[in-house]
This record gives structure tokens, sequence and C-alpha cells, in this order.
């Protein structure tokens, strides 16, 4: 990761020379050019530490330097200006392989133009998708929390979801697409049975409460915990636009909203006395991080529903017009290269998809089933979604999980045929160079299916 990276700052085309200058310089010491015991002890040798130049050849020494500037003002900015610098760099004193070296920039550029090709296909994936699986694996006694609390980012690359450790302590646990086990996030504490988790919409925070006053907020990189603003009552869901709003739904009132930076929380929905109404919750933004939809629930069960927001719209005044009967949430996922997109939903324990316009916030057409026998706890049903895919979990008895993905076409992907206990098996439609298999687990080169 480069410093700009672990900053939040945007990053562009340098990163990639940061990637380049840290595989060669790592192929030809043998060594890990930063390293720490933790995630934020690594993070802070990449902001602060120089790399050891005395372990470089000095004909690689002034390419890698390029290369590694934290500053990405200085870096090098495209990668076919690195053989100039090596051929003006003057012999070295000391004796260096030749062909040594060339294979170790070779390898390093064949490692580089590999990830450009990934995400190639992960941003633009071919139609008909095809199908990458991995599986998340817990570690040896770790264990899945009551409730089986997950979510998947915003941008597809990572699932938060609630477990407990070898300290039996329930916290926050990160599932990194190209990672092959998941992760804790040592500094978080959910309690057993959290409620549902939610994302930033950089995809680098996960917002979570546990038993304590506060709403929290977890930087997924650094492991770095702050406190966002007391809670009015016990948190169901959330989201956070662009602009860092967060808003979320209680058990024992309407819904809130509060700055991402931290704050008090203001009224954004009323409980409506006339519907018999007993909480608002599960909230989840549309595109223009104005809107959103949320979940009416009422002692009347006719009266519940999925209705849709304004930040704009005072708390009493928010539109009464109920889109869905459900009591379970709903979620939009835009349709590629459209402004419309469908709206996800549980009913009869299938998770449904229909069309809808969010600009006129107007459903249409028939609701056509996604999956079958999807898993769910009270009002929450257990599916996520990003943009580009989404996720849902099978109601399987005991403690098994099944996951399934599927594509932004409503197609699903391929599914586990039987449960993984203390496990999830995931499906992402994409067409990836790399795909995971064989016993003991190796990374094999292959596009998968």
């Amino acid at each position: 990761m480069t410093s700009e990276q672990a900053r939040g700052k945007v990053v562009d085309k340098r990163a990639d020379i940061w990637a380049f200058g840290v595989v060669l310089y790592e192929m030809v010491t043998g060594e890990q050019l930063h390293k720490g015991e933790t995630v934020s002890d690594t993070l802070a040798a990449v902001l602060k530490e120089e790399p050891d130049w005395n372990k470089i050849p000095a004909r690689l020494q002034r390419l890698l330097r390029r290369c590694l500037q934290k500053d990405p003002k200085n870096r090098l900015r495209d990668i076919g200006d690195a053989l100039p610098l090596l051929e003006e760099t003057p012999p070295a004193a000391e004796p260096v392989r030749t062909a040594r070296l060339w294979w170790a920039i070779a390898a390093a550029l064949g490692i580089a133009a590999l990830s450009m090709a990934f995400l190639y296909f992960l941003q633009k994936p071919p139609v008909p998708p095809e199908v990458m699986r991995f599986q998340i694996r817990l570690p040896e006694k770790v264990t899945f929390t009551t409730g089986g609390t997950f979510t998947l980012s915003p941008d597809g690359r990572h699932l938060a979801f609630s477990a407990v450790g070898l300290d039996t302590r329930p916290g926050v646990w990160i599932q990194d697409v190209d990672a092959l086990e998941a992760r804790p996030l040592s500094n978080t504490y959910t309690g057993a049975n959290p409620p549902p988790f939610f994302w930033s919409a950089d995809s680098r925070f996960v917002v979570y409460s546990e038993n304590s006053p506060k709403l929290k907020k977890v930087d997924i990189y650094s492991g770095m915990t702050q406190d966002i603003c007391d809670k009015p009552g016990p948190p169901i869901g959330g989201s956070w636009n662009n602009d860092g709003t967060i808003i979320f739904g209680s058990n024992t009132s309407g819904l809130w909203r509060v700055s991402a930076s931290g704050g008090i929380p203001t009224p954004l929905t009323k409980l409506d006395a006339s519907r018999h109404e007993r909480e608002h919750e599960l909230p989840s933004f549309l595109p223009d991080g104005r809107h959103f939809l949320y979940l009416r629930l009422s002692t009347v069960p006719e009266e519940s529903g999925v209705f849709a927001g304004s930040l704009d719209d005072p708390a009493d005044g928010q539109n009464k017009k109920r889109l869905l009967a459900s009591n379970f949430g709903a979620y939009f996922v835009r349709s590629p290269n459209s402004k419309r997109g469908w709206l996800l939903f549980m009913r009869d324990g299938s998770l449904m998809a229909q069309t809808f316009d969010p600009d006129k916030l107007e459903l249409s057409g028939e609701a056509t089933p996604v999956a079958e026998r999807v898993g769910s706890v009270y009002e929450t049903a257990y599916f996520s979604a990003s943009p580009s895919a989404a996720i849902y979990r099978t109601a399987n008895p005991g403690r098994a999980y099944q996951f399934t993905w599927f594509d932004s076409q409503g197609k699903p992907g391929a599914r586990s045929e039987s449960p993984v206990t203390s496990s999830m098996r995931v499906f992402r439609p994409m067409r990836p160079t790399l795909c995971f298999a064989g016993t003991p687990p190796t990374w094999r080169t292959r596009t998968c299916g």
C-alpha cells in the first residue's frame, strides 16, 4: 500500500509504480519492504520508514528510489521510463548477476501486468458473467456470533461479519476478496447478538454497535476505532452516503441522522401514531445520496412496509406512500448503463427482485425470485448487496452457513451443494485469472467457471 493509500487519499497509476518497486525490492533482497506485528505497525512503517538502500545493488538504486518515493509527485510517472534509468546507471562497484537482475525485473512486471488484467476484468465483467468462487474460512476455534450479521462493502471487495475469537470476545471480522483467511479487527467489540453492520461509501469504515451507549466506526486497514454518537436507542441498520451523512434506525423510535465525523444525532423520521407504528429501521441510501429506503413496522401488519424518505424533508413530513408491503428491509441495486435498477427484498422466504426507478421512486413490472430459502431473523433478511454484486445466506438449520453470489443482471452464480459448518462459501460474478483450488490449497492460473 502506498503512503497516499494509507492516508485515505485518491490514488492513480503511480500507485502501480510503487507496487512494482515493492515487488522488485523484495525479489532482490528476499525481505519484506515494510512489516510490523499489526496492521497499524505496517501502515506506520509505510508512512515513516525508508527502505534499506544498502541492500540494493548500485545498478538498481536509482530506479527503486524513483519508484518508492513516498510523495507521489516525486515518483516515477510511467513504467516505460524504468529502462532508461537502468541504462544510464554507471557500472556498480560490486558484482551484480545481470541475468538474475533482469529475471527479477521481468517477473515484477509480469505480476504487475497480471494485477492490471485482474482489475480490468473486475471493472468490466463479460456477459454472461463467469463466476469466481472463494471460501471464507475462519481460523481454528473461531466461530460466528448468533444472528449471522454480515454486510458487503460498496466496492464488493470486503465482507464484514461478527465472530468470536480465542479471547471469547465477539468483534468485527473482515474477509477480503484477495485474502485466503478472514482477519479480526482487534479493537472492536460487538456483543453476542449484534445489530446489522454497515459500510462507509468509500468501503474503508465499518459502522457497528456494542453494549455501550455509543455508535462506533472502525477503519478496516488501521484497526482504529472512533465514537460517532450516543445511541438514542438500540440501532437497527444504517447507511452512509458520499457526503459523510450517516442515517440509522432504532427499535424504539424513527430514523436518525448524524455526521460521519461525529456529533449529536437528530431525528430524520417520526413514528406515525395513526398507523400504530412501533419503529423505523434498516435504511439504505439511493444513488443520489439524498433519498433513502427504510422499513416502517406497525403493530397492524397491513401498515408495515418499505417506504422512501428524503434528507430534505422534515421528520414529520416524510412521504407516507408505501412502496412495498413487507416485514423486511429492501436494498436498491442499479442496472448497468441505466439509472434504473432493481429493488431486492424478501417475500415468503425467497429473495425477490423488481424493477425500480430511484428518480421517480416507483416500482414497475412483476417481482421475480432470485433465490429461495434465504435465511432471516426478525426483520433482517440474510442478504447484502453492493453496486456490483450481492450475497445471501440460505436458511439452514444449526450453525451451518451457505452463501451464493449473483450478478447485477439478477442471475445467480454457482452455490455450494452442502452447508459448511463454521465457514461461508461465497461466489462472485467476474472473470478472474486466479483461482483457489487443490489440497493443500494452492493458487492456480486459469479462468474459473
